[in-house]
């Protein structure tokens, strides 16, 4: 899984990418969402994260989810992605219940 966030002017486009570990060339599949600003960018990466999970036919409800978002948040904690127009470093993580 790979992910970027692209600033564009005011408004910064979020882009999730599944390949199979295998064969790098296998695309399984791609998600992309808009966001208006700053605000909007983890809302923008939730949505991109829900289609990625549709159109990979996993089961939001699947026990295998926990297992597989874990390993999404690892990796992209590895990217030290920072948060746009900020030095601030983006972490994700895994929650028992939703940080508002």
């Amino acid at each position: 899984m790979t992910g970027s966030i692209v600033g564009l002017g005011s408004q910064y486009v979020i882009g999730l990418k599944a390949v199979n570990c295998c064969n790098t060339a296998d695309e399984l599949g791609e998600a992309l969402e808009q966001a208006a600003g700053k605000e909007s960018v983890l809302k923008a990466l939730d949505a991109a994260a829900f289609k990625m999970w549709s159109k990979l036919g996993e089961s939001l409800s699947s026990p295998h989810r926990s297992t597989a978002i874990a390993a999404l948040c690892q990796e992209l904690n590895r990217t030290n992605s920072e948060f746009p127009g900020t030095h601030l470093r983006l972490h994700f993580e895994v929650t028992e219940q939703a940080i508002l």
